[in-house]
């Protein structure tokens, strides 16, 4: 998992296990994010979803596989 560097706000993943690993505890909010994973298709939506589903703004997915 790579992302901006830099403080600020975080939204929880949802997993507790996750936000544990995740720099400041969370997905961070306003940044960029990107999950490297060997392959697609291996359960990253997953990750994503119950931090999604809590948004009322819209976001933007460069090139979701």
């Amino acid at each position: 998992m790579a992302h901006a560097a830099g403080e600020g706000r975080t939204l929880p993943s949802g997993h507790a296990a996750l936000d544990a690993q995740l720099p400041g505890g969370g997905w961070p909010v306003g940044a960029s994010c990107e999950i490297l994973q060997p392959q697609a298709g291996q359960g990253e939506w997953r990750l994503l979803l119950p931090a999604l589903r809590s948004l009322t703004q819209a976001v933007v997915l460069v090139a979701p596989s």
